[in-house]
């Protein structure tokens, strides 16, 4: 320890490089301190970031005024903290810990005070997630001296749990029993939708705060002075990937590979179950299109680091910039109608959504196949830093992230299929509030077949779950079964 500096000490004992990542935002956060943290949210962070509570307390309770630079001494290391920029990041993640809290206290009762309250707490989301995606775009855009909205990972309206708050409005103008405290509905649709909404709102908010909470721990490991450079440049690059894949995109799951990959010295032994996939994401779009995206080391066949990323139907190709889509189309122009707009990237369609002639049922495989493994990174790194560097993802995600990963794809399937009974038993909130009970009915006969076919419900269940309580249980049975992320 250089003696002439008069560092503050934090502790004497020697951490790792991600301990001190996430102590130095801490430190930094308490040279501003925008926001009061309750001891309760400080235990939650530590958990979710699998440091001691006791010394991140410590550590956002550091700085009391002292002339900047600041000065901290980790072990033997003192660090210079010379202003609270890297404070956004800590409190992106308070912003996420404070969403899952409010939604932690959702009420399911159909009176009004009731729905007020659920009213006023989606609202309190929706102004954190603001606020998350704010922190996020805001502290890239200053790193890189470059204010753009490239940065953002949601655009300006394209969050549709925003929507279905216009519905619960809409609910609440209706007129009340003043006596029993609930609404009075010509219909009971309104009346027993309510807690699909709450339900809705709570899977479609979720979903987001996982895509943006993502791509900030990304952004967490790029702009460590800890890291090792090799890891950092991994972390850029695929901050740069998710932000440019995930803009304005929802994100059902996130898992890292647990266990170590076998045959490590010889990728043209190795088969998917020698476990070279490390990552796998469950995401969709606003339209509800999902995908599933493993990134894998190399194996038999590939002999390159790369991303597969496939859809429900087996699609399995990676995404198109502009300039690959429009030298594809000048080559072979009846492909044309082959793909899909999501932002800036396309992708190829479901060909259950298009007309093949055996030529264009050829070439569309051709392109599929060309494009079925895409190079992850523009640099050449070793597995084992790209082993590192997904194991760090791991440890700012929730615990369950970090598992055993299936080759069989069960997992995916199921993500798969219960997004989209989410999509339908969502449509049912937004009906319930029309007088179209036959098109209503229609979807809840939909949903109850569905729900028969990937075995949630047996068949002769179909018509004890074809209503909207029905669809509500279904909508349970989803949640309760998903892995879902819970900070």
């Amino acid at each position: 320890m250089d003696k002439t500096i008069n560092a503050t000490v934090f502790s004497a004992e020697e951490f790792s490089p991600y301990e001190k990542t996430i102590y130095y935002l801490a430190i930094s956060t308490s040279l501003i301190k925008s926001y009061p943290i309750a001891i309760d949210d400080i235990g939650i962070i530590s958990s979710l970031l699998k440091v001691d509570d006791t010394l991140l307390n410590k550590a956002l309770d550091m700085y009391s005024g002292e002339a900047l630079p600041f000065y901290v001494a980790f072990g033997k290391d003192i660090i210079e903290i010379n202003d609270s920029s890297s404070a956004d990041l800590f409190y992106g993640i308070l912003q996420a810990v404070w969403i899952y809290k409010a939604l932690n206290h959702l009420s399911l009762s159909t009176e009004k005070e009731a729905i007020i309250e659920n009213y006023r707490c989606f609202n309190y989301c929706i102004d954190r997630f603001n606020m998350l995606n704010s922190f996020s775009s805001v502290f890239e855009s200053v790193s890189q001296n470059l204010f753009s909205l490239e940065y953002s990972v949601f655009g300006n309206n394209t969050f549709s749990p925003a929507e279905l708050l216009k519905t619960i409005e809409t609910i609440l103008l209706c007129e009340v029993d003043e006596a029993k405290n609930v609404l009075t509905n010509e219909s009971d649709y309104i009346y027993n939708c309510l807690p699909i909404l709450y339900r809705s709102f709570e899977f479609e908010i979720k979903t987001r705060v996982h895509t943006v909470y993502l791509i900030l721990s990304t952004q967490i490991i790029k702009h460590s002075i800890f890291f090792n450079g090799t890891i950092k440049q991994i972390a850029n690059e695929m901050y740069e990937h998710l932000l440019g894949m995930l803009q304005n995109a929802w994100l059902i799951a996130a898992q890292v590979e647990l266990l170590p990959m076998q045959y490590s010295d010889t990728p043209e032994k190795r088969t998917r179950k020698d476990r070279t996939t490390r990552i796998q994401l469950l995401y969709g779009y606003p339209n509800y299109d999902s995908y599933c995206i493993r990134l894998d080391l190399k194996h038999k066949g590939q002999g390159f680091v790369h991303y597969n990323n496939k859809s429900p139907s087996g699609v399995n190709s990676y995404f198109f910039s502009q300039n690959r889509l429009q030298s594809i189309i000048h080559e072979y122009p009846e492909a044309k109608d082959f793909f899909i707009k999501y932002g800036n990237l396309y992708a190829l369609k479901e060909p259950n959504g298009l007309s093949f002639s055996k030529s264009k049922k050829k070439l569309f495989e051709s392109i599929m196949k060309d494009n079925e493994h895409f190079k992850a990174f523009y640099n050449d790194y070793s597995e084992s830093d790209i082993i590192e560097f997904s194991e760090l993802v791991a440890k700012l995600l929730p615990s369950c992230c970090f598992t055993t990963i299936d080759t069989e794809e069960i997992f995916a399937t199921m993500c798969f299929q219960y997004s989209k009974l989410m999509t339908y038993i969502l449509l049912v909130g937004v009906y319930s509030i029309t007088n179209n009970h036959k098109l209503l009915q229609k979807l809840l006969n939909r949903i109850a077949e569905k729900a028969a076919k990937i075995s949630l419900i047996s068949e002769n269940e179909i018509k004890k779950y074809n209503t909207v309580v029905g669809a509500y249980c279904i909508m349970e049975e989803i949640i309760e079964q998903l892995p879902f992320p819970r900070i």
